[in-house]
């Protein structure tokens, strides 16, 4: 049944007649047919899934307030959208009081799905550093999947651990599961599209390009130009960020774009906030790439305003991440590591070794800049040892260009080091022997011409160079072109 003819079922119940209300209220004693209020329910949870989170409050908020018992499906409906609309400590409430029904009347197959739901939309986005409580949470999910597995077309149980093995960096285990849970007919099911979100962000950070983009098509089937509406909106977010992820890998900008537009659509047509922190980290690495400083610097300090309020861990480490590599380029490394070890303890806190790896190597580069080689390497090397065991081999690649600028920078520093250049000004060398003019070198550095300048002439100083010419002499001679 689809949302159309929920819709339409629900207007003509509301119109029946006094003797045919009377038959159906027999009919629903017997539990012949769903009652008037689980019709009403699930229209509005479908509504809430959707992302119309304001219509389905509303029915849900009404369906409540006549219902002389718990409507369970209504319950869930406002759990959903509450979630979505970030007011989660009113969706844990509401998720305790459905899961509480749902176990007095011993409905354990429903049990199992709404933990899940739990997990990926309270837990997770805005309690990802609880780990007693995000355990909890699978653990109780997994017990009542097994009870209930016969419901759950031989989906193994552990499938309600499926969104923390990711997290957790079990990503074998976790490919394994949702391998599961995609080959179910139904494509609409919660154990589809959790394992299907999750396979699609685990082959992209392995670099599994042509996996990676089947699972993005098969929920979003339009593409970028997809409409909000049809499909549930929460994973259709996180694909459209893997989309995003996909594009920028292969220096596609004008598709990341697209995919961004898309992502900015899904947003406003819903009303959602969870999702928007995310969206705006997604815009922020779509202006790095592109070279636009100033607007990555915008839509990092956007991200984690939004991630603050209300507080998202794994979003925040992200924004944190980012703006430290952004004052990175810019040269404000104190504040840069102030960044970047904000978003180690956040890793940490997450229990998310990739996201720890990651920011490791934004630290490895920050560590370069400053000078600093011996703790470039070792950010590097452990980096390296995370990512080489999730075989994530996009991360691997850029460790491996990084550590490669390690080792040439070493080497030049210890050849200019009786001339005593800074890491910063070996660099601007490096670059004005390649031939760049210092406008050039400015944007390369993400540093103001007038900096620029001004290390030119103190290397200049250092290396008794005159000119230009004289200056690409010496970077010639000691190998620095």
């Amino acid at each position: 049944m689809g949302l159309g003819d929920l819709d339409t079922s629900v207007a003509q119940l509301a119109h029946l007649n006094p003797a045919d209300l009377q038959r159906l209220g027999e009919l629903e004693r017997q539990r012949i047919v769903l009652s008037r209020s689980d019709v009403a329910g699930l229209l509005s949870s479908t509504l809430a899934f959707v992302g119309r989170i304001d219509e389905a409050l509303e029915q849900a908020d009404a369906i409540i307030e006549r219902a002389d018992d718990v409507p369970m499906l209504a319950w869930w409906a406002r759990a959903i959208a509450l979630a979505l609309a970030g007011k989660d400590d009113e969706a844990r409430e509401a998720f305790a009081v459905c899961c509480d029904e749902m176990r007095r009347v011993s409905a354990d197959a429903a049990v199992a799905i709404l933990l899940l739901q739990q997990l990926s939309f309270i837990q997770i986005p805005y309690g990802a550093d609880n780990l007693a409580e995000r355990r909890r949470i699978a653990a109780a999910g997994e017990a009542a999947w097994r009870v209930s597995s016969g419901a759950h077309d031989n989906v193994p149980p552990h499938i309600a651990w499926l969104p923390l093995l990711q997290i957790e960096g079990d990503w074998s285990t976790a490919r394994e599961l949702a391998l599961s849970g995609v080959q179910l007919a139904d494509q609409t099911s919660e154990k589809h599209l959790a394992s299907t979100v999750v396979l699609a962000q685990v082959a992209q950070a392995q670099g599994d390009v042509p996996s990676a983009w089947e699972y993005v098509n098969a929920l979003l089937r339009g593409g970028p130009q997809t409409l909000p509406g049809y499909v549930d909106l929460a994973p259709s977010l996180a694909l459209l960020r893997v989309a995003v992820a996909l594009c920028l890998d292969r220096d596609d900008l004008t598709a990341a774009r697209a995919w961004l537009d898309a992502h900015d659509r899904w947003l406003h047509w819903s009303g959602a906030i969870l999702g928007r922190a995310d969206g705006e980290c997604a815009w922020t690495r779509y202006c790095l790439a592109t070279g636009d400083i100033g607007r990555a610097r915008q839509h990092a300090e956007q991200a984690l305003a939004l991630a603050s309020e209300p507080r998202q861990p794994l979003a925040l480490l992200a924004a944190h991440r980012l703006l430290g590599a952004i004052e990175a380029h810019a040269g404000r490394l104190v504040d840069a590591r102030q960044h970047l070890d904000t978003a180690l303890a956040l890793a940490d806190a997450c229990a998310a070794p990739y996201e720890r790896a990651l920011t490791l190597l934004a630290c490895a580069d920050l560590f370069l800049r400053a000078g600093d080689i011996d703790e470039a390497a070792a950010a590097l090397d452990e980096a390296r040892a995370i990512c080489s065991a999730l075989a994530a081999a996009p991360a691997l690649a850029q460790i491996e260009a990084l550590a490669a600028r390690l080792a040439d920078q070493s080497r030049a520093m210890q050849r200019t080091a009786r001339v005593g250049l800074s890491p910063r000004e070996i660099e601007v060398l490096r670059l004005l022997a390649s031939g760049r003019t210092n406008r050039e070198i400015a944007e390369t550095m993400f540093l103001s011409a007038r900096t620029v300048e001004r290390h030119i002439t103190n290397l200049y100083a250092k290396i008794g160079a005159q000119n230009r010419a004289e200056a690409i002499a010496f970077a010639h001679e000691h190998a620095l072109n």
